[in-house]
């Protein structure tokens, strides 16, 4: 909640990583004591854009000038999952979110200052999945495609890909890009960050979730679809779980980056299901403080955080 900033955390940094040397340049703490729970980049204005966590307060950092600027006023219910993904129009640098009461809220980069907008809004019945957390209607991820000139998006828990263009406030739902055993059940479930635009900005790519019950239907486990949506042919695909040389299925993934190599890269939660490895006796000491006995039945569920390459199966 909006009191709950723990103070000794000084608070999320702006930064840049240069693939080539290898440096990272720290621009600095955007939000005093809170994390930055979403980020986006105008690459043509050279601007970071953000939303603090416990606060959700919009802020952004200007490159050429080094400046950061805050609004502090809550642009979502704290109580609420607020933005985890916001929208740049590359025609005006307008910035563009989900606001939890069914409306899209634009920051108007000429003007400096926020409006909600009049147009669309996200009341349809079939877009609200309630749940014990309240957040029933929220856009998961959103990207801009430059051919179609329009935004892309995937709402949350739902699943439904709809686009928006924002000049004229057309909003469409196109597709349920679930994995296939939720699109065919009606099920949903968790909605992942793992969704982006090929590289020709006419292919979304996107990791769907898929719970599976293990031995006993009191113990659930998670595994993961690519999926793709062919935007122009209105095409969808499930390409399958994902499943590593090592017959391991990762459980859990929340980035996505589809690579120039005709590869896909995700990070992903992965199982250590070798007991005997040093990385088992290590996660295992790490998990449980050095004191294996203490809730010794964790041991089963010891994950590993790694980066996974995949063949990208629309490669040419």
């Amino acid at each position: 909640h909006a009191g709950a900033y723990d103070r000794t955390y000084p608070g999320g940094h702006f930064m840049s990583y240069d693939l080539k040397n290898g440096k990272f340049e720290d621009f600095g703490i955007g939000a005093p004591h809170q994390g930055l729970v979403a980020m986006t980049m105008d690459t043509k204005r050279k601007r970071m854009y953000a939303v603090s966590w416990p606060g959700y307060k919009f802020l952004y950092y200007d490159i050429n000038s080094g400046k950061t600027e805050n609004w502090y006023e809550a642009i979502a219910p704290v109580t609420q999952q607020g933005p985890r993904s916001l929208g740049i129009d590359p025609r005006t640098g307008n910035v563009y979110w989900h606001n939890m009461n069914d409306t899209i809220a634009c920051f108007k980069y000429d003007e400096n200052r926020f409006e909600t907008l009049k147009e669309p809004k996200f009341d349809a019945p079939m877009l609200h999945i309630p749940l014990d957390n309240s957040v029933e209607c929220v856009w998961r991820s959103i990207r801009w495609s430059e051919p179609m000139q329009r935004f892309y998006g995937i709402m949350y828990y739902s699943d439904w890909l709809f686009s928006f263009e924002p000049e004229s406030g057309e909003f469409e739902i196109l597709d349920r890009v679930a994995s296939a055993p939720n699109r065919k059940s009606g099920k949903t479930s968790y909605s992942s960050l793992a969704f982006e635009l090929s590289r020709d900005g006419k292919t979304i790519y996107y990791i769907g979730n898929n719970e599976i019950e293990e031995n006993d239907p009191e113990n659930t486990d998670t595994e993961l679809h690519l999926v793709t949506y062919d935007i122009p042919l209105r095409r969808y695909v499930d390409h399958g779980v994902i499943v590593l040389q090592d017959g391991r299925k990762p459980r859990y993934c929340q980035g996505l980056e589809v690579g120039t190599n005709g590869k896909i890269y995700i990070v992903a939660w992965i199982k250590i299901t070798d007991k005997n490895s040093e990385k088992w006796k290590k996660k295992l000491e790490i998990d449980t403080g050095g004191k294996p006995e203490l809730d010794i039945e964790r041991s089963r569920n010891l994950q590993e955080i790694n980066l996974i390459e995949i063949d990208d199966a629309l490669a040419q």
